[in-house]
């Protein structure tokens, strides 16, 4: 650590009765320690950021706008303007940030910046630690925090309402969004969805594999190592999510040789590849 240092000196004034005592508190505060910590503490913010967002940026980039805001907090330190720090955050989100996303990112910044100040103080108030490792307790607490809000939004948009369209008929199914069925069709590697028997024969009728004929989609269950399903392209498909409703054109569905829900909570394994989550 280098011998320079900025010197801050406070006036404390306490007051008894008929009497008024003053006394000196004298910090020393390193520019080369604070800068460091800056610098830690806008890539975790950043970071952050950059998780809530689901972007990707490269490390170039996230550096460049790192040091911009080590940078202008050091002006802040030294001048006191609080405009400094503001506009150190304005400006390493525009480096971070592609410019349509740059209002986004401005935005993310400044509430995850006062979550994160919250979440420090949490943790220095709790343990003695320094302050850089208050601040790394403060990034995986939040980011354990999002990664469960994310699960359980996702388990939540995870069964959705679908509407299959075959010739003349339609009927609207429960589904489950199932993240590990990875089924392809093995020459056209088209992605495939499953129904449930019962509803199979509810909707396709009798005899529906004669009609247009069928694809065999092999697959591998718990019980069975090799099995293979009769699959047929529908005419199209309709999402219904909380997000609104997409349009699939001739998705492949697989019927399930077997019940796929025990207690029939949901009639469709939806492919993750015909829903967006």
């Amino acid at each position: 650590m280098t011998k320079e240092h900025l010197s801050v000196e406070y006036t404390v004034i306490t007051q008894q009765p008929q009497e008024v005592f003053f006394s000196f508190v004298y910090f020393e505060v390193y520019i080369d320690q604070f800068f460091a910590e800056q610098l830690l503490f806008g890539y975790l913010l950043l970071n952050l950021t950059m998780l809530v967002l689901g972007e990707k940026n490269t490390v170039w980039k996230i550096l460049t706008a790192d040091f911009i805001f080590a940078v202008f907090q050091c002006g802040y330190l030294f001048t006191e303007n609080g405009w400094l720090s503001a506009a150190g955050l304005f400006l390493s989100a525009a480096a971070a940030f592609e410019r349509g996303r740059r209002i986004h990112g401005i935005f993310f910044l400044f509430f995850i910046m006062f979550c994160f100040g919250g979440a420090i103080q949490a943790v220095l108030s709790l343990f003695p630690v320094p302050a850089a490792a208050g601040g790394l307790a403060a990034f995986f607490l939040l980011r354990f925090l999002w990664k469960k809000i994310k699960i359980c939004r996702q388990i939540k948009e995870q069964e959705v309402s679908v509407s299959l369209f075959w010739e003349n008929k339609s009927m609207t199914f429960r589904a489950l969004v199932d993240t590990g069925n990875r089924l392809r069709e093995p020459l056209t590697r088209q992605p495939v969805s499953i129904l449930d028997a019962k509803s199979a024969q509810e909707f396709l009728g009798d005899g529906w594999d004669q009609k247009k004929g069928f694809f065999l989609i092999p697959y591998h269950s718990i019980g069975r190592e090799h099995g293979w399903m009769r699959a047929v392209i529908l005419d199209k498909m309709y999402v219904s999510t909380s997000s609104g409703k997409s349009e699939i054109e001739r998705p492949l569905f697989a019927v399930s040789n077997e019940r796929i829900s025990l207690r029939d909570a949901y009639q469709v394994i939806l492919n993750p590849e015909h829903i967006k989550i």
